[in-house]
């Protein structure tokens, strides 16, 4: 039964979804510009809630990992009334690396990517950080802002497939140690806090 509602759920999958421009990261300096993402082929996003059933998650992360890539599609990005042009890779993965050296780029800018060919765009506000010294933070995700499980397998599964963001249980303390730390910096300038993928671990998941 189990076996047969999971192959229905994977055969509806791509009927419902549709062209995406996920942005993964959109920062820089004033001078620097990296904005980064992929073209999928996906389900649009929807919030979530603590009340959602296993079946409803399951659904939503079958949409989120079952997807197509857009390959090789040229794309525009607009900054400062500029135009700059780059390709997704065979993956779908963008990157878009720009030198700015006649004007500055200012923080929260307004990004503007769109998907040439094609009528779909999407805009992101750039994290700009000043070029004065300050405390930044890179940080791993899982099992250090959040439980994976990854010790016990079906712990594991049941956090990936059964439980959205809102059900998934946080690392203790590790909020307040990460504004304790930023608390360091002048309050009125940009702080930086990344979080990436140690552990090489799925995007998806």
């Amino acid at each position: 039964m189990k076996k047969t509602l999971l192959f229905t759920l994977l055969l509806l999958n791509p009927l419902l979804s549709q062209d995406t421009i996920e942005v993964h990261t959109c920062y820089g300096n004033a001078h620097e510009l990296i904005v980064e993402g992929r073209l999928l082929d996906e389900h649009e996003f929807k919030e979530r809630s603590k009340e959602d059933s296993w079946f409803k998650n399951l659904w939503k992360k079958l949409q989120q990992v079952v997807n197509s890539e857009i390959k090789d599609a040229p794309m525009t990005l607009i900054a400062e009334n500029e135009s700059y042009y780059t390709k997704s890779d065979d993956e779908g993965y963008f990157e878009f690396d720009i030198q700015h050296r006649n004007s500055s780029f200012i923080n929260n800018e307004s990004i503007q990517l769109s998907l040439d060919k094609k009528e779909l765009s999407t805009t992101c506000s750039a994290l700009i950080l000043e070029e004065k010294e300050q405390v930044g933070i890179i940080s791993d995700f899982d099992d250090t802002v959040i439980v994976s499980g990854v010790t016990h397998k079906l712990d594991l599964i049941n956090n990936i497939f059964f439980k959205n963001y809102k059900q998934r249980e946080v690392v203790s303390g590790m909020a307040e140690r990460f504004k304790k730390i930023l608390a360091q910096n002048d309050s009125s300038k940009t702080t930086a806090l990344f979080f990436t993928e140690v552990t090489h671990s799925k995007k998806q998941l």
